[in-house]
Order: C-alpha cells, then sequence, then structure tokens
C-alpha cells in the first residue's frame, strides 16, 4: 500500500522520491532520491480525479515545494515527468 489517510509521508523506491507531508495544507514537498541527474525536462503535475491537469511544476532542485493551497480539499495525484517520460505517480490529499 502506498499511501492511507494519516500518513506524512510517501516513499517510493522504484522511481527515488519521496512526497512529505501527506496530507498537506499548503505546501507539498517533492524530494528526489535516486535521480541519475536533474535537468530542466524534468516535471510534476498535480491532477484531479477526472484527468484535468491543475498544476505543472520544473524540477528546480532535488527537493521542490509545491504550493497546493489554492487546491479545493480532497484526493488528487501526483505525475513526475523526465524528458516527457512518466516515472512515478503517487495519490495526494490536500486538507
Amino acid at each position: 500500500v502506498l499511501s492511507c489517510v494519516g500518513n506524512n509521508e510517501i516513499e517510493n523506491d522504484m522511481f527515488g522520491f519521496n512526497i512529505y507531508p501527506n496530507p498537506a495544507n499548503e505546501i507539498l514537498n517533492v524530494e528526489f532520491i535516486k535521480v541519475a541527474s536533474t535537468s530542466s525536462a524534468t516535471e510534476i503535475k498535480i491532477i484531479n480525479t477526472l484527468g484535468k491537469v491543475l498544476q505543472t511544476n520544473k524540477l528546480q532542485q532535488l527537493t521542490t515545494q509545491i504550493n497546493i493551497k489554492e487546491l479545493s480539499n480532497g484526493i488528487y495525484f501526483l505525475q513526475l515527468f523526465d524528458n516527457s517520460k512518466l516515472i512515478g505517480v503517487t495519490k495526494i490529499i490536500k486538507e
């Protein structure tokens, strides 16, 4: 199980990233722990349950903060792309 309500952190060893805190109120941290290179082509997308892309963020450094304050409370999906290739998907909860 990757996530449950009340988990403070999701760790995905397969793709090498941590998402925390989760659930989150305003700031979500995306930390890459197994990345060979951090290129400007790496993107982080937040998608609602209907599949609509709500935010797209470029990777700034190994730990990137994403402001989710404007999102309504609920469940979203965070997709990670490297050079337009999907490398990971995880569920996030906005409180």
